[in-house]
């Protein structure tokens, strides 16, 4: 009998010490990490300094020839027209802020959506010659088309009307920030 109650209180024992492991691990487990919060700083205004009238999508042709090849493909663009109104010319005691809008910064890139850059063929003008283009003559004719609907978005008035939206947002910002009449020329 006297065994028994031995073995009875040694398995409680041993029980109730893999319990407490046990609950121990589980709870130092569940528990959080301490996060310590610092406040934050801003190491650069550049981007916020900057007013962006005019967001750009396009889907453009390639037709174009490097060295002996011919290209033809579908680029997907996305840019932005904005203006850097980081260094603005203000006099703050003036009855009527009078400001210049900067010249136009304009970002035209590849959209990183699937597709964006389709090669729908190639070909090599002479008879004798390899059609598949390198990296380099790809990379070539990117940057011809970057500059080709830059040059386009001039000539088909973009720029002018970010312009205009310009003049206009800066003008409604600057009267409501200096709470006095705000004229942006161009």
């Amino acid at each position: 009998m006297k065994k028994n109650i031995t073995i009875f209180l040694l398995a409680a024992l041993i029980i109730a010490g893999i319990g407490i492991w046990v609950w121990s691990s589980v709870s130092t487990r569940n528990k959080e990490p301490e996060v310590t919060v610092a406040p934050a700083k801003m190491s650069h205004l550049g981007a916020i300094a900057r007013l962006c009238t005019v967001e750009l999508y396009a889907e453009v042709p390639v037709l174009d020839t490097i060295g002996n090849k011919v290209i033809f493909g579908i680029q997907k663009q996305r840019g932005r027209i904005s203006f850097d109104i980081e260094n603005l010319d203000i006099d703050p005691t003036a009855d009527t802020i009078r400001v210049r809008l900067p010249k136009e910064h304009i970002e035209i890139y590849e959209s990183t959506e699937p597709g964006s850059w389709e090669v729908v063929d190639t070909k090599h003008l002479s008879l004798i010659g390899s059609s598949k283009m390198t990296a380099e003559e790809e990379n070539a004719v990117k940057r011809r088309i970057a500059e080709n609907s830059r040059k386009r978005m001039y000539a088909d008035g973009t720029v002018k009307r970010a312009r205009k939206e310009g003049r206009a947002t800066l003008s409604r910002l600057l009267a409501a920030f200096y709470n006095r009449t705000a004229i942006v020329s161009d």
